[in-house]
């Protein structure tokens, strides 16, 4: 598959058949809810916007969207930290087989997908929340004392 980076957008398109159980407000997706509390993660996909919400404690695994898992930038949301944090991104139409590399141009589509889920965030509510990008299992275990994120 040819490497080429399609546009990415800020847009939510919340996927409706995955989010019966939630209370979401667009203006403010930070703010969803379900029967145990607000969400602790949801999956974004840059290029089609569509929204994947995730029941706590769930994987984000959990939930399958319209694209293929790795489309997708996953987010951890820190409420008592009032920060959302997103894992690399290194998704199926950039892999040239599957033995690829995440290679200098891969690591510039990530932090490129990772920006414009940065802006989307800021947009739909969360414009004073602190944003970390490339987060990883380490480095949110020593943040939150919690593993298995």
């Amino acid at each position: 598959m040819a490497r080429t980076t399609p546009h990415f957008t800020n847009q939510v398109r919340l996927n409706q058949s995955r989010s019966r159980n939630f209370i979401f407000d667009p203006e403010n997706i930070l703010d969803t809810k379900d029967s145990s509390g607000y969400i602790e993660k949801f999956s974004w996909n840059p290029v089609t916007g569509e929204l994947l919400l995730i029941h706590p404690p769930q994987q984000h695994a959990s939930i399958q969207g319209d694209a293929p898992f790795d489309d997708y930038v996953r987010a951890i949301i820190l409420r008592n930290q009032k920060k959302v944090l997103f894992r690399p991104f290194w998704p199926t139409w950039m892999r040239k087989s599957l033995y690829d590399s995440f290679d200098q141009e891969a690591a510039a589509v990530s932090f490129d997908a990772q920006w414009q889920a940065k802006e989307m965030v800021e947009a739909h509510g969360g414009q004073n929340w602190e944003i970390e990008m490339n987060t990883n299992n380490k480095a949110l275990a020593e943040m939150t004392g919690r593993r298995n994120w």
